[in-house]
């Protein structure tokens, strides 16, 4: 069940604010966009924007699908939000 846009673009700051405390730099953290439902990937991206993090969305290999996540050649990233200062 969904939390919905409001409620996954809050729970995801708080993730990147505790990444954040452990001394992660911002330009370090990606946010996954890729979720099992629309409102769960425009609160995640939104979470991300304005937390300055980069945002990705990933893209299964096998047929549109990642028939493994294990397996690192069965999804492709796509840069949603490339903010990176190490590029």
């Amino acid at each position: 069940m969904s939390d919905g846009v409001e409620g996954t673009r809050e729970k995801a700051k708080k993730y990147i604010r505790k990444y954040v405390q452990k001394e992660i730099e911002i330009s370090d953290i990606f946010v996954d966009t890729s979720g099992e439902n629309l409102p769960m990937s425009i609160g995640m991206f939104q979470a991300a924007e304005q937390a300055a993090a980069s945002s990705i969305y990933v893209i299964g290999t096998q047929d549109g699908l990642i028939e493994n996540p294990e397996i690192r050649e069965h999804g492709k990233p796509v840069f949603m939000s490339d903010r990176r200062t190490d590029i």
